[in-house]
């Protein structure tokens, strides 16, 4: 689900009478689809911890490839992590499972289930799913559903979801969302965990205000960065425009001027980006 669609479902159930919001997470989601043909894989003998080899017997099946090393040859039936379509064909299964209790994806929303008669639905993200409820019993009948087939993990206070940190007031009918620490960490991540930061009050520096005609902007005539740095200011942008977009909407103008520059970075954005993080150590 886009993190779009994930906050009109918050919206939606702080403006439902009554809704509530809970998680699931389901266990080994990536193992569970069965491969519509056989992969194989050789893994070398070498690799392979002894206590393994001998409680297994893989001597017996061991044979020396082509460069004279021996290997064993596997035969995979189900999905495993690595395999590229695994996570198609777990989601593929997990679609038609749903159609059998009669949840259905929505035509103009993909990866947001609805019902077709109980007053419940949810957005699905991989294996974690963010759900809308009003009666418990629909929220039991989704969990015992999928306790048919999956493992699952269920969190009635909806505390946690794709990274968010969620604090729910049905009694005001309001939602407090964060991500605890994440700014902080980014901080020193990028600037060092020991950099001491100046106070700075906004996203990007201001510009003098002149009235009448505005002169152009100055152009950026700063050197072009090399590879090593431009890599991490797209390293920043990457990890703050998700934070923006899900938390803090004052830093989208400044991550969007900064992320159009990020494949040409020059030594003036490298700058921009300095005084960013100096604004997100003061606003964490």
């Amino acid at each position: 689900a886009s993190l779009m669609g994930v906050k009109t479902l918050f919206n939606s159930t702080l403006s439902t009478p009554n809704a509530k919001f809970l998680t699931l997470d389901l266990k080994d989601f990536f193992l569970t689809a069965t491969l519509p043909k056989p992969e194989y894989c050789a893994i070398p003998l070498d690799d392979i911890p002894l206590e393994i080899i001998d409680e297994y017997h893989f001597h017996t099946y061991s044979y020396n490839n082509s460069k004279g090393k021996a290997v064993v040859l596997f035969e995979i039936t189900k999905g495993m992590y690595g395999l590229p379509h695994a996570g198609y064909l777990a989601q593929e299964e997990l679609k038609q499972f749903l159609l059998t209790h009669d949840f259905i994806e929505c035509p103009h929303t993909p990866a947001c289930y609805k019902h077709k008669s109980r007053p419940i639905m949810f957005s699905l993200v991989v294996d974690d799913f963010g759900v809308q409820y009003t009666h418990e019993c629909d929220a039991h009948f989704l969990i015992d559903a999928l306790k048919t087939k999956y493992e699952l993990k269920v969190d009635w206070g909806g505390a946690k979801y794709i990274g968010l940190n969620l604090r729910w007031d049905y009694a005001a009918r309001t939602l407090a969302v964060s991500m605890d620490g994440y700014a902080m960490k980014g901080v020193k991540q990028f600037l060092g965990p020991d950099a001491v930061t100046t106070p700075t009050h906004s996203p990007a520096p201001g510009t003098r205000v002149q009235y009448g005609v505005q002169p152009p902007l100055p152009a950026d005539t700063t050197p072009l960065l090399p590879m090593e740095r431009i890599r991490r200011v797209q390293s920043i942008v990457g990890y703050f425009l998700y934070y923006a977009r899900a938390v803090d909407p004052t830093m989208l103008v400044r991550m969007g001027q900064i992320s159009t520059r990020r494949s040409q970075a020059t030594e003036a954005v490298e700058d921009n980006c300095a005084y960013f993080l100096h604004y997100v150590a003061t606003y964490p």
